[in-house]
């Protein structure tokens, strides 16, 4: 893993990636507020004294929070929880309940063994509105896919300053500069995953692809079309990385890089988020005028008048002073 060549790979060198779920209440605790997800990813280095990965940790880079689970004006976020909860729980109890003249049939949607039913306004269970499968799981708005194990994962990261201990999930770029890219792809399972292709949306305000390697050594081909990376032991991973560009900003906006990677049975999917600003572009053309008249006469012969008029204003206040 960290052994190529006969040689132990340098510490700078990405052996392993780990992601982690974490669910919180961005949106608050109060009723209806929603159950945010967000996901971290954290790379470990090689330590360049072993073969074995044993090196140190970057620091959790996190992904925006999303929404895990929509909560309804009785249900509530908690801190870790995956789904909204309720705030008084409710059991189904067949009884013969004496009907209100303000009865409703269709009071409330409710979950009862996995499945979503109308209640009514006595909590008795009424018509099955949509029955989940083995595969999903009952939310107040439906069957949810229940999330699954990613085996094979890719992971985007970037960044402008080739530091691949400042990688980050947002990069802010202006006209000009360059940004390095980085895929990490993990077999996550316990066995070999042969046959891997990695390829990446780029849209086209980024340039001037270059550089492709695969950990660290420079390959031949197109990474938007996909290039094929071979395989993965089981537990180990694989860094692309490569180099693009803004030429120039047209305007602000948010665009997103996504690394794909696919084999005979796996496949899945990451972005990196690139945010366009125009502040150094504004600045650029600012210089690029001041040079340009810098260069003509009729500038400094501006400039001299703007200085003896100055000069002028300047005494004449002195003298008005002077004589008071």
């Amino acid at each position: 893993m960290c052994c190529q060549d006969n040689k132990f790979k340098p510490s700078s060198s990405i052996c392993n990636i780990e992601t982690k779920t974490e669910y919180g209440c961005p949106w608050g605790t109060a009723k209806g507020a929603d159950v945010g997800k967000r996901i971290g990813t954290r790379l470990q280095y090689c330590s360049g004294t072993s073969a074995s990965c044993t090196g140190s940790f970057s620091q959790w880079t996190w992904t925006n929070w999303s929404v895990a689970d929509y909560c309804s004006e009785n249900e509530i976020c908690v801190p870790g929880k995956e789904q909204c909860q309720k705030v008084q729980t409710t059991s189904y109890t067949p009884v013969i309940t004496q009907v209100a003249s303000n009865y409703l049939k269709h009071f409330k949607k409710d979950c009862y063994e996995n499945n979503l039913y109308w209640f009514d306004s006595n909590n008795n269970r009424q018509e099955l509105i949509e029955k989940c499968s083995e595969n999903t799981q009952c939310s107040l708005d439906g069957c949810k896919e229940i999330e699954k194990k990613n085996d094979l994962i890719i992971t985007a990261l970037g960044n402008k300053n080739n530091d691949t201990n400042k990688l980050l999930k947002t990069i802010n770029l202006s006209s000009g500069e360059k940004i390095n890219i980085i895929f990490i792809v993990k077999n996550n399972t316990e066995n070999e995953i042969k046959n891997i292709a990695v390829n990446a949306e780029i849209p086209d305000d980024i340039t001037n692809i270059r550089n492709l390697k695969i950990d660290g050594k420079s390959v031949k081909g197109d990474i938007k079309e996909g290039i094929n990376i071979s395989s993965l032991d089981k537990n180990s991973t694989k860094t692309i990385s490569f180099e693009g560009k803004l030429e120039k900003a047209e305007e602000e906006k948010e665009i997103e890089i996504i690394g794909k990677v696919k084999s005979e049975n796996y496949s899945n999917s990451d972005s990196l988020k690139v945010n366009i600003n125009l502040s150094q572009n504004i600045a650029v053309l600012g210089l690029a005028a001041i040079k340009f008249a810098v260069g003509k006469w009729y500038f400094w012969l501006i400039l001299i008048i703007f200085l003896a008029y100055l000069c002028y204003v300047i005494f004449r206040k002195l003298f008005s002073v002077m004589a008071n």
